[in-house]
């Protein structure tokens, strides 16, 4: 519902800056503070942790390049799914939206 008063695009913008803020101020202190001594001892990366982290990796750079890969095991279904909707009467896709 629109601001009756107008001022709508102003309250919004402030709001924005202002999370914004915030979240720069919360980051700030959680990742560029002062090390807490009782976790100075702990290893950056274990090697347990690189090795799950590794394969995931692996697939996420090779979907970004190429996402024919994924895309094509779904476009069956999805295709399917399309026709299914386009051939439903207007009434009932209108009350889905």
């Amino acid at each position: 519902m629109a601001d009756a008063s107008g001022y709508g695009g102003i309250r919004g913008a402030a709001t924005a800056i202002l999370t914004a803020g915030y979240l720069l101020w919360t980051f700030q202190r959680i990742y560029l503070g002062p090390l807490n001594e009782k976790y100075k001892d702990f290893p950056d990366l274990s090697f347990r942790e690189a090795f799950t982290l590794v394969p995931l990796g692996i697939i996420v750079l090779i979907l970004g390049v190429y996402p024919n890969a994924i895309l094509g095991l779904l476009n069956t279904s999805l295709v399917h799914l399309n026709q299914v909707v386009l051939s439903t009467s207007g009434a009932a896709v209108a009350m889905v939206r």
